[in-house]
């Protein structure tokens, strides 16, 4: 975890947004996180996207907010759908 703490460390200093992924398992129908408790304690919002029946969708996920919505993927980019 000596990299996520140096990558953490950089974020805040020089003040830019740094993206994690990570795997995300499915277990006896509930969801775990590869490392999850290591990783959150350098998480300051996590994004979830998933694909349903009605398009793609995405959840932001923080202490202070919780946010959904519904997004494309077209040849421009990600357009939100909400």
């Amino acid at each position: 975890m000596k990299y996520m703490h140096s990558l953490s460390s950089i974020a805040i200093n020089r003040k830019i947004p740094i993206i994690v992924t990570n795997i995300v398992r499915t277990i006896d129908k509930r969801e775990k996180e590869n490392l999850e408790e290591s990783i959150s304690m350098y998480t300051h919002t996590k994004i979830k996207l998933s694909k349903g029946d009605n398009g793609y969708f995405c959840q932001a996920i923080s202490p202070f907010d919780n946010k959904k919505f519904q997004y494309t993927i077209t040849s421009r980019g990600i357009t939100d759908q909400s």
